[in-house]
């Protein structure tokens, strides 16, 4: 079982496949939903890190999806740079973090959600 991320911004998703493989975790890696769906007949997923920010018609299938598996859903949200919050968003994860997400308070909110990994 792993952690499957689906994030269309390259250099984001290999730096946070690499920590969360650092830090013990199986990761599987995703730039859209159509990788997304591969990854998916691949492996199962415990919990799915996804980009709000990903074209709305691929966010929507993808939580669907992942919903309907019973998987959880940690959302990014992106940061409005005028405002400083995060920018709205039609959809609700089980747990919703605002990029640039540091790895120790993603590797908790993962330990809440499916615990440590197995060593």
């Amino acid at each position: 079982m792993s952690v499957l991320i689906v994030d269309d911004d390259a250099v984001f998703r290999q730096a946070l496949e690499q920590d969360l493989q650092r830090s013990g975790y199986a990761v599987c890696a995703a730039s859209g939903l159509d990788s997304a769906l591969n990854a998916m007949l691949l492996a199962d997923h415990r919990v799915a890190i996804v980009d709000a920010h990903l074209p709305y018609r691929e966010v929507k299938a993808l939580i669907s999806l992942f919903r309907r598996c019973a998987i959880p859903i940690v959302l990014l949200l992106e940061q409005d740079a005028a405002t400083g919050s995060a920018k709205p968003i039609a959809f609700r994860g089980d747990i919703t973090l605002i990029k640039p997400v540091g790895v120790v308070e993603l590797r908790h909110c993962l330990a809440c959600v499916i615990g440590q990994p197995q060593a």
